[in-house]
């Protein structure tokens, strides 16, 4: 079928996605395997020189009721413009497609498509600006077990597909976000992949102005019958929230939570470098100083973040104190003493108390522990 211009003004069209995850068109598309009974039949062949839809009451929608609640967003104004149109040839396409959701929030689509039909190539630069991500909380209970109570979305995504292969640079920045978690299996899969909950992740990127920015790349077979759009982005979004946190507190060997049998490790999801001490004693030494300044550093570029400071006695304190005969109340009073010097001397840095909580003190009877201060969260 070949259609010289095709111009609509006005245009109200929905896109629905039903409760199984199929969309009404699935149809159209060519099936990988066909019925040896049955004659293969031939894709749909369309040409369009001009596709122009355009015009303030023009609106397109898209319904996802595979997710409860289910995920509505209406595009109004929409305007589209494709030339040259053609679902199985090989000259790209020109395409420009633009809206607005919920009249505040920008939607752009420019590039190029060739076939859509049999192996699709385009190059395409996605822009979504501000929108309101508690309409996607749908997807966010399925996919993390979280809730969204609050936060705005933009994304930038420069999508190349080749021959079917989806190779995909994005851009998300989260502002405000603000998540409540569910009692889910999915919550508890969120977490135990990250190593700490999606909650404390969002607070160590989260910078000074509120926003959390994640570069996420994306790929994948679209052909693939086993390709799942949800949970390539399910394990994208994961792996780069887990990489950027831990790669931003790197310096201050930021780890995930190892599971020793030391109280305050079940207190704490992510431990820094500990604070050292020599045996016996409670101050701080040039080295460790300067150690804090840096953690002072990165706490002052995330003030979301809250630190946990606990102070531990080991073997080596109850040799260095032998001559004093310490009772097990002094031994705790000097995990205390570490725990409260190094809380002192982020405060007097400008880090506020109220972030910097101190926990119970510890003995760590182990061989060849170090006198010391842990900091976690």
């Amino acid at each position: 079928m070949t259609i010289a211009e095709f111009k609509v003004h006005g245009l109200e069209g929905i896109l629905v996605r039903e409760k199984n995850g199929d969309f009404p068109f699935g149809q159209w598309f060519p099936k990988e395997e066909s019925q040896p009974e049955e004659k293969e039949k031939p894709p749909l062949h369309l040409r369009i020189g001009l596709l122009d839809i355009n015009g303030g009451e023009s609106r397109l929608r898209y319904l996802d009721r595979s997710v409860d609640p289910e995920v509505d967003l209406e595009l109004q104004p929409f305007n589209a413009r494709i030339n040259d149109f053609d679902t199985v040839g090989l000259t790209p396409s020109p395409v420009e497609i633009d809206g607005k959701f919920a009249r505040y929030s920008n939607f752009r689509l420019n590039g190029t498509v060739a076939s859509v039909l049999d192996k699709m190539t385009m190059e395409l630069l996605l822009e979504v600006e501000s929108l309101n991500m508690t309409k996607l909380t749908g997807y966010t209970e399925k996919l993390f077990g979280h809730r969204v109570q609050a936060g705005n979305l933009d994304v930038r995504a420069d999508i190349d597909v080749n021959q079917g292969e989806l190779d995909a640079g994005t851009t998300w920045k989260l502002t405000k976000l603000n998540l409540d978690a569910i009692d889910s299996e999915q919550r508890k899969e969120t977490n135990l992949f990250l190593g700490f909950s999606l909650k404390t992740g969002v607070s160590l990127l989260r910078d000074s102005d509120g926003v959390v920015t994640l570069h996420i790349p994306v790929t994948g077979e679209l052909t693939d019958p086993k390709f799942q759009f949800s949970n390539v982005i399910q394990k994208a979004v994961l792996k780069g929230i887990r990489s950027a946190a831990l790669t931003y507190f790197s310096p201050l060997g930021l780890v995930a939570k190892l599971g020793k049998e030391l109280l305050l490790d079940k207190a704490m999801e992510l431990r820094f470098k500990p604070v050292f001490f020599e045996p016996g004693e409670a101050q701080l030494s040039g080295d460790n100083r300067r150690y804090l300044e840096e953690v002072k550093d990165r706490l002052e570029a995330r003030p979301q973040v809250t630190i946990l400071v606990c102070g531990v006695v080991v073997r080596a304190d109850i040799e260095a104190l032998r001559a004093e005969n310490p009772s097990a109340g002094e031994m705790l009073e000097l995990a205390r003493r570490r725990g409260e010097t190094v809380r002192s001397y982020l405060a007097e840095q400008g880090i506020g108390t109220d972030r910097l909580v101190q926990c119970a003190m510890a003995m760590d009877r182990s061989e060849g522990a170090e006198p010391r201060a842990e900091m976690g969260m």
